[in-house]
């Protein structure tokens, strides 16, 4: 978890991905065994500005045809402040159609909704 915003954290996690997948042994030139790296930030302040979601997932890909070049490397930003503003948001419109008691599904996570108490 990364606790306040050096300001350079796309780099970082790239720099540590690709290292990852770099410092993997090749055996005869067999690039096909080389393992899939996946980098994980887990964050406690908003770094991806112009994007609303909580959870952003980067890959390598082709620009213009918009096309991954490979999934051996992935880099994964959750934000947390977005996160807690999102599950906010779904609990208070939860407690509006809901009675009290009821339960309302969020993704892979099921919310009790208690009107009133909302975080």
């Amino acid at each position: 978890m990364q606790i306040g915003n050096l300001g350079n954290m796309e780099r970082r996690s790239t720099y540590y991905a690709c290292r990852m997948f770099g410092d993997q042994n090749i055996t005869s030139g067999r690039y096909q065994n080389l393992n899939r790296v996946i980098a994980i930030n887990v964050l406690d302040f908003n770094r991806i500005k112009h994007i609303k979601r909580y959870h952003t997932k980067f890959r390598l890909r082709e620009t213009q045809e918009n096309i991954d070049l490979t999934d051996a490397i992935e880099i994964h930003f959750i934000e947390l402040p977005k996160l807690k503003l999102e599950m906010a948001s779904y609990i208070v419109r939860a407690a509006e159609k809901n009675s009290i008691g009821e339960t309302g599904g969020y993704g892979d996570l099921t919310v009790m909704v208690m009107v009133g108490q909302y975080l």
